[in-house]
């Protein structure tokens, strides 16, 4: 089941929520031209916010009502994504306000085109 994205740039790269679960997500990023590199594959930078987009949505579920920030992100790109990608992410390490996840992008035959480690300060709702 397709959720709504929540933010303007996200909707600008077609980013598709298609799974929430508590501390996971899953989002799709189709492929399109116009966010290709010199190479014709995905642009590195659109990777990389498929991958922080999933990690801000693995938080929506546990922290329905909250804000937070992406505080530190990291990523380590493996293979040229050459179609439609995929990003999960889940919650590996909550310490106070600080929550880190874990992301894995992948293609339709997954295979993994990059791996992410985000943190995100979390200011929880009163």
């Amino acid at each position: 089941m397709e959720k709504k994205v929540q933010a303007e740039f996200e909707r600008l790269l077609g980013i598709q929520v298609l799974k929430l679960e508590d501390g996971r997500a899953l989002l799709k990023l189709p492929f399109r031209r116009r966010f290709t590199n010199p190479h014709g594959s995905l642009h590195g930078g659109a990777i990389a916010a498929l991958a922080d987009t999933a990690a801000a949505n693995a938080l929506l579920v546990r922290y329905a009502g909250s804000s937070f920030l992406t505080v530190k992100f990291t990523i380590r790109f493996l293979k040229q994504a050459l179609g439609d990608i995929f990003a999960e992410a889940r919650i590996i390490r909550v310490r106070k306000n600080i929550v880190t996840l874990q992301v894995e992008v992948f293609n339709r035959e997954k295979a993994e085109i990059a791996a992410a480690a985000a943190e995100f300060f979390v200011r929880e709702k009163r």
